[in-house]
């Protein structure tokens, strides 16, 4: 990463999170997201698939071509 301009100090942090990623380390499940917000986490792919459906990325139509 530093090769390719980033900062020595902020490739270390991104290195010791992708580690920490790799290792398993926070892949822990808990009741935050419930807690929160006083109802059950969604998975993503669900997420995606109500988002998607909801239009919430479709682009609007414009009178110019794209």
């Amino acid at each position: 990463m530093v090769a390719a301009g980033v900062a020595a100090d902020v490739a270390r942090l991104l290195t010791g999170l992708l580690v920490d990623i790799r290792d398993g380390r926070g892949a822990d499940v808990s009741d935050g997201v419930e807690r929160a917000l006083g109802r059950p986490p969604t998975s993503f792919k669900d997420f995606v698939a109500e988002a998607g459906a909801a239009g919430y990325w479709s682009c609007p139509a414009t009178d110019s071509p794209a």
